[in-house]
């Protein structure tokens, strides 16, 4: 369960292009599954049972993601970051994601207290994405 998908949306207001992205991957899969990146109501309950489909036929090869999985995209440095890049915002938050899930799930291996990496992990998240 590896790899990204990037989805470019393209304009052309006033003769001048313009780009936004939409990002999904397991991490951001993870940030909704724990209401780090908000997907609203309807859909949280729509989680479980994706990560329930993912699991149980893995070597299928083909999954539908539904576009409300996706996260937009606050700029193409903050893209980097999402892909685990360098970039000009330094960001570690992956790492930090990491420790969040871990210490949600009990993991013998989680370091530190949820409280401290979800409200982390949250505001990494905001820091690169339009909520």
């Amino acid at each position: 369960m590896n790899g990204a998908i990037l989805v470019m949306d393209l304009a052309y207001p006033h003769d001048e292009l313009q780009v936004t992205y939409r990002y999904f991957d397991m991490f951001v899969l993870t940030a909704r599954e724990l209401a780090l990146a908000p997907s609203g109501a309807a859909n949280e309950k729509k989680i479980l049972p994706f990560l329930s489909e993912l699991s149980a036929d893995p070597l299928r090869g083909r999954i539908s993601v539904p576009s409300w999985m996706f996260v937009r995209v606050k700029d193409t440095d903050a893209l980097l970051s999402l892909l685990g890049m360098y970039s000009l915002r330094g960001t570690h938050w992956q790492h930090i994601l990491r420790n969040a899930a871990a210490s949600y799930r009990g993991l013998p291996d989680a370091q530190g207290e949820y409280q401290g990496w979800h409200r982390a992990a949250e505001e990494e998240i905001a820091s690169l994405t339009l909520l």
